[in-house]
């Protein structure tokens, strides 16, 4: 095995593992995207409700608090 093939190899092994890891911790990134979202929600609604307009409660909810 030359060189080049073997660095191949274990490249290709590497990218094997790290696609394995990803895929074994997807669910719980979907979970967390979920969690998220009803966060961003909260956030927006709350601020309709305290009278901003949409845009206003968008743009707030889009920039982090301080």
């Amino acid at each position: 095995m030359s060189n080049t093939t073997g660095r191949a190899t274990i490249n290709s092994a590497k990218i094997a593992a790290i696609c394995d890891q990803v895929a074994k911790e997807w669910p719980g990134q979907i979970q967390l995207a979920a969690i998220q979202a009803r966060m961003h929600r909260i956030s927006y609604d709350a601020h309709i409700k305290e009278g901003f307009t949409p845009e206003q409660a968008l743009v707030l909810c889009m920039k982090p608090a301080p």
